[in-house]
């Protein structure tokens, strides 16, 4: 693994209810989430996005969060972030091993089918229970699906794409 000599600095969203906290923004907890689970060290640069700061525009001129620099050069989006965080820090691995990827895939359109299905005896109801079933003996046989030093539940990659957690960090 790379060593750091210095913190990563990270441009955040800013909270627009208390201020100096971190704001709400699911692409920032992303990012954040994978700098706490490599155990890297990150200096964040609260910005507030209804009066962008000259300097951060000068940086990032399309004026978005998440923004961090890495070898000198600053990367926006927290797709482009994670992957090259995961990269140049490849310990502890945070992406799905490939032999696990596919496990409970045809849960979410199983549900999506029972849930549109207006015939009761139509059978989505028990495609999607044997799919819960399927998952979770395999949960049983094979263990977790993620890795994480941490013991919560979630997958990096999309969890904070869909759900604000706030200021979730410092429970870490």
């Amino acid at each position: 693994m790379a060593a750091l000599s210095d913190p990563l600095e990270i441009c955040v969203k800013a909270s627009v209810t208390v201020p100096n906290k971190l704001g709400d923004c699911p692409f920032t907890q992303r990012v954040l989430l994978t700098l706490e689970e490599k155990n890297l060290p990150y200096d964040t640069k609260l910005v507030d996005l209804a009066n962008k700061p000259e300097w951060f525009l000068k940086i990032n001129p399309e004026g978005k969060v998440p923004v961090i620099k890495l070898d000198e050069k600053w990367i926006g989006d927290s797709d482009a972030i994670t992957q090259a965080l995961d990269e140049k820090f490849p310990e502890p691995p945070l992406a799905t091993p490939p032999e696990k990827a596919s496990a409970g895939s045809k849960i979410f359109s199983s549900f999506i089918g029972f849930l549109k299905s207006k015939d009761p005896n139509d059978g989505t109801d028990e495609a999607l229970l044997n799919e819960l079933v399927s998952f979770n003996d395999y949960i049983k046989e094979n263990g977790p699906l993620y890795q994480w030093r941490t013991n919560f539940c979630g997958r990096l990659v999309p969890w904070p794409k869909t759900l604000p957690y706030g200021d979730f960090i410092g429970t870490l």
